[in-house]
């Protein structure tokens, strides 16, 4: 699961044929950033991305052309909600189940 508005850190594997690595993100994500890191890359979500679930995929090349990863979904959840209020502040409930 990934929090809206942190950043995540994606590490690719990749077999040693495969070369100009990258990761694209199903929109509405941004584009995800390469690190210094080979192989390493971050994704930082937004605040107002809505909840559900995304595909992030590796793209690459080797000497027969271009490939990609199966798509691998993340969980975006909102950031947690620092309280909860009732409205009205009394709750009655008369039986087991309400």
């Amino acid at each position: 699961m990934a929090i809206a508005g942190t950043t995540i850190t994606i590490n690719v594997s990749t077999d040693p044929s495969v070369q100009l690595v990258g990761v694209i993100a199903q929109n509405p994500l941004p584009d995800i950033q390469a690190t210094s890191s080979a192989n390493q890359f971050t994704l930082a979500i937004p605040t107002n991305v809505p909840a559900g679930f995304y595909n992030l995929t590796a793209i690459g090349d080797n000497a027969s052309g271009d490939v990609q990863s199966a798509p691998v979904a993340i969980d975006v959840e909102p950031q947690s909600l620092g309280a909860i209020s009732l409205v009205p502040n009394v709750l009655t409930l008369n039986s087991v189940g309400d």
